[in-house]
């Protein structure tokens, strides 16, 4: 494995990686209750798991 070492004194992004730094927890989260029947029956209609089907069918929505 090849490691790099970068001098943060001459690091072109280090405004951002000190933004980022300073956080306490740098990410954002968001939950919502979401009722999924439809999508249980529609995956079960087509004869895909649900389990897949799911995260499948979110990451469109949020697309």
């Amino acid at each position: 494995m090849y490691i790099q070492k970068v001098d943060m004194k001459t690091y072109p992004r280090k405004a951002h990686f000190d933004f980022f730094l300073a956080m306490g927890y740098p990410y954002v989260g968001l939950t919502s209750n979401v009722d999924i029947t439809q999508a249980v029956g529609k995956a079960r209609e087509r004869g895909h798991s649900s389990f897949l089907y799911l995260p499948y069918a979110a990451g469109n929505a949020a697309n």
